[in-house]
C-alpha cells in the first residue's frame, strides 16, 4: 500500500521519517496535490535523516532503551504513553533488527497503521516478519530519496519535469552535499561491500529465520546496487569531486567485495535459499547472484572511471589551447585532484597490483589515459612517482584480457 501523505512526521535523525512517502512525493509531487511549500517542508523535515544514508539508522542505546521503558516517547511531535506490552514489543524488535529503540518503536508504529492493526501485546513470528520486511522497504526507501535527488541534477535545468518543485529538490540536494552526504554514502557502501557494519544490522541470530536471513543478505545487495547508482550520479554531477583518498578507498572496497570477489551478502543469499529450497533453490540464486555480481562490478569500474575525471582534464587541455580562457572554464580553472604528486602516488598504490583483466581493465585504462593527459597539464617538467610510470601503466592497461575484454565487459 501507498503510505498517504498525511502520515509523515517531523523527524531529526532520531525517529525515522516515511522514506517511501517522501519517494513517492519526490517522484510525481504534481499528482500527489503537493505544493512547492509543503515538498519543501517534507524535504528539510527529513534532509539530516537522509544526509546520513543507511547511517541515520542507530543501533540500540542505553538512553533509547531507557526512554522507551520509562513508559514515554516523543512521536509524532507529541509525547506518547507506552503501556509495558508495548514497551517489551519494542525492545524485541530494537534486539531483532538492531535498531535504536525509539526508532523501533516509530517504525512499529507506522508497520501497524499500515495494515491497520491494533498494538500487538507479543512479537509472534508473523509480526517479526511484517515489521522486518517493512523496515527493509524503509531503508530502501531512504536511498531511493537520496537517488531520486541525484537524478534530478542531472535535469535541473528541465522545469516541464519538476516544475516549482524542482528549486526544494535542489535546494535540498546541496544541503545533503554541503553537510557529508558524499561521505556518508562511501562509508555505507564501503561497508556493504566488505560486510561491515554487524552492529547497526540485523544477523542471522538476532532474525531467528531462514527466510528473514535471505531476505536480508538479498536486500543487502539491492541495497549496494542503489547505493553504487548513487555514487555514481554524485560524481556524474559536477557538483562533486573525487578526492584521492576518496579514490583508494573506493578502490580498495571495490576489490574486496566487487572487482576481486562479491559482496559479503552474496554468500549468504546462496546458503539460506539451499536451506530453504534445497538443490533448485540454490541454483536459483547462484544464477541470481552471478547476474547481481557482474552489474556491481561494471557499476565499480564505471565509477572509478569517472572519479578519475577524464572529462576534467580535457577541459584543462581545451582551455590552455584557447589561451583566450574560453570553452568550460569553470571546469579547467584550479589544479585538476588527480593529478597532483601526492594524488598520483595515492591512485597509483591503490591500483598496484591490480590484474590485467576485464574486469579491472576499464579502470587501467582510464588511469594509463590520465597519466598520459598529465604533461599536458601540469607542464613537462612534472615527475611522475616511481609506482606511477606512465608507460607501464599503458602496457597493463593493454596486456591480457584488459585491452580487448574490458570494454566488452561494460558494454555486456
Amino acid at each position: 500500500a501507498v503510505p498517504r501523505r498525511g502520515s509523515m512526521a517531523s523527524t531529526s535523525t532520531s525517529v525515522i521519517p516515511a522514506a517511501l512517502a517522501l519517494y513517492y512525493s519526490l517522484e510525481d509531487a504534481a499528482s500527489r496535490g503537493l505544493s512547492r511549500e509543503e515538498l519543501g517542508k517534507l524535504l528539510d523535515e527529513s534532509a539530516d535523516f537522509l544526509c546520513g544514508c543507511l547511517g541515520s539508522y542507530r543501533a540500540p542505546s542505553p538512553n533509547s532503551k531507557a526512554e522507551i521503558e520509562s513508559g514515554s516517547v516523543h512521536y509524532g511531535g507529541e509525547i506518547r504513553t507506552l503501556n509495558v506490552s508495548v514497551r517489551e514489543v519494542t525492545i524485541a524488535v530494537s534486539g531483532k533488527l538492531a535498531l535504536d529503540e525509539v526508532q523501533a518503536y516509530a517504525l512499529l508504529r507506522r508497520c501497524l497503521a499500515e495494515d491497520g492493526a491494533p498494538m500487538p501485546t507479543s512479537l509472534d513470528a508473523g509480526l517479526a516478519q511484517r515489521v522486518t520486511t517493512h523496515y527493509f522497504r524503509d531503508r530502501l526507501g531512504v536511498l531511493k530519496c537520496v537517488h531520486a535527488l541525484l537524478m534530478h541534477a542531472q535535469n535541473d535545468g528541465d522545469l516541464a519535469e519538476h516544475g516549482d518543485n524542482g528549486a526544494a529538490m535542489t535546494k535540498t540536494l546541496e544541503r545533503l552535499l554541503g553537510n557529508g552526504l558524499e561521505a556518508n554514502l562511501v562509508d555505507g557502501l564501503c561497508a556493504h561491500l566488505r560486510g561491515e557494519n554487524a552492529e547497526t544490522q540485523p544477523t542471522d541470530k538476532t532474525l531467528q529465520s531462514p527466510f528473514l536471513s535471505k531476505l536480508w543478505a538479498t536486500q543487502s545487495l539491492e541495497e549496494t546496487r542503489v547505493m553504487l547508482e548513487c555514487v555514481f550520479l554524485m560524481y556524474y554531477d559536477r557538483r562533486t569531486k573525487c578526492s584521492p583518498s576518496t579514490f583508494a578507498k573506493l578502490a580498495s572496497a571495490f576489490e574486496v567485495g566487487a572487482l576481486g570477489g562479491a559482496p559479503a551478502a552474496a554468500a549468504n543469499v546462496v546458503r539460506f535459499a539451499q536451506q530453504l529450497g534445497g538443490k533448485s533453490g540454490e541454483a536459483s540464486a547462484i544464477s541470481h547472484v552471478r547476474t547481481t555480481a557482474d552489474s556491481l562490478r561494471a557499476l565499480c569500474a564505471v565509477i572509478l572511471v569517472e572519479a578519475l575525471d577524464l572529462e576534467g582534464a580535457v577541459d584543462r587541455i581545451g582551455a590552455a589551447n584557447d589561451g583566450d580562457g574560453d570553452g568550460d572554464s569553470a571546469e579547467a580553472d584550479g589544479t585538476h585532484a588527480m593529478l597532483t604528486e601526492q594524488a598520483i602516488g595515492e591512485i597509483a598504490t591503490a591500483l598496484e597490483y591490480w590484474p590485467s583483466d576485464t574486469a579491472h581493465g576499464p579502470v587501467l585504462m582510464a588511469w594509463a589515459t590520465l597519466l598520459a593527459l598529465a604533461p599536458a597539464i601540469v607542464g613537462d617538467g612534472f615527475s611522475f612517482p616511481k609506482n606511477a610510470d606512465p608507460s607501464v601503466a599503458a602496457a597493463r592497461a593493454s596486456a591480457g584480457d584488459a585491452g580487448y575484454g574490458s570494454p566488452l565487459f561494460l558494454f555486456r
